[in-house]
């Protein structure tokens, strides 16, 4: 999916290992869907990759990112949505 304004979080919220870093980006989101006005909708999209091996012990690297958006009544189209994607967790060697 394409990221827009990509940007490192220097005050990430929880720094894993020395190598871990937090990206902040928007992206966008297609939601069809027909329901009340009233209707509140939450979409999350979570991705993990992970490398796990093992030398004297289990070993991983891994990245994950995430996006949320919250909608309001019946959706046709794309909506802007703020991602995080967070890179160097574990080992890297």
């Amino acid at each position: 999916m394409p990221k827009y304004n990509l940007t490192q979080n220097v005050n990430a919220r929880r720094p894993y290992t020395q190598a871990s870093k937090q990206f902040d980006y928007e992206s966008k989101m297609y939601a069809y869907y027909d329901t009340s006005s009233n209707a509140n909708v939450s979409i999350s999209i979570y991705l993990c990759g992970m490398n796990e091996w093992w030398i004297g012990g289990w070993q991983h690297n891994s990245y994950w990112e995430d996006m949320e958006i919250k909608l309001s009544g019946s959706q046709a189209g794309w909506t802007t949505v703020n991602g995080q994607l967070f890179t160097g967790e574990g080992t890297y060697y």
